[in-house]
Order: C-alpha cells, then structure tokens, then sequence
C-alpha cells in the first residue's frame, strides 16, 4: 500500500469538491483511542448520491453506524482507510476487497445540497493526510 501514495484512484464519481483537514468524525478517533490534533481528514463533496468504490486491495476490519450514517473500516497492510457517512454498505466484516470494488452508497441526506464522503487514513494509530495518497485530480474539484 506504501509504494501507492499519490497514485490511489478516486473512490467516488461525479466529484464537485474536496475539502482536507476538517475536523471530522470525532467518535472514530475517541473509539480508537487516536490522539491526533487536528484530524487529518478528507471530505469528498459530490453533486449526486454516488457509490464509493475501494481505492486498493484490502479486507474490511469493520462496519459500524455513526448517527445514522455507516462507516468502513478497511485494513491494507499496516494502514487503515476509513470509508464513513455512508447509507448503504456492500460489504461485511473480513470481506476481502479488489480495488475500485463498491464498498457502499453515499448518504442520501444531502448537507447544503452535497454529498459527502468523509475519509480518513492511519497507519499504526497515527492520522495521515489522505489528500496525499490520491493521483491529482483530473476534473473541476477544488482543494480547499
């Protein structure tokens, strides 16, 4: 997984924005015991309710629900990639995934007209900007 930083595919289509380090998902890094400050984090904005697709081999650790959104955990090796604010997931605990296979559907509560995909990536319980793993973007999305 190492040997793929910045070169990871987009796990969503129809992508209208991208916004790093918010400070999101407060009760995944409390339930893991995480101490980062601030959390490093990605939340992908898109137009539509979309599926969110595996951006590499791996094998789901765990899927849980947070306020009524689901989240997937996904371990690769010695890292973690975090799939959260999801209505629908594919998958089930210890599933082995194959890059770009769907892993769940966006939430269809739209949040000021977006839907969005929060994503966060560890490894050894210590947060890294996910924003870094993926190849540049090749369409209007903005990093902000």
């Amino acid at each position: 997984f190492s040997n793929m930083k910045g070169n990871l595919p987009w796990p969503a289509d129809n992508i209208s924005e991208l916004l790093t380090h918010k400070q999101a998902l407060e009760n995944v890094r409390k339930q893991f015991h995480i101490n980062a400050s601030p959390l490093k984090s990605l939340t992908i904005r898109c137009d539509e309710a979309t599926t969110v697709k595996a951006v590499a081999d791996g094998i789901v650790q765990r899927i849980f629900n947070i306020e009524n959104a689901w989240t997937v955990l996904v371990k690769h090796g010695d890292y973690m990639l975090v799939y959260s604010n999801l209505d629908t997931v594919f998958l089930k605990n210890g599933d082995n995934l194959s890059t770009m296979q769907p892993v769940g559907k966006i939430t269809s509560r739209a949040l000021n007209n977006y839907f969005e995909l929060e994503m966060l990536l560890y490894k050894d319980r210590k947060d890294l900007d996910p924003v870094d793993w993926f190849k540049p973007m090749q369409s209007s999305g903005a990093i902000l």
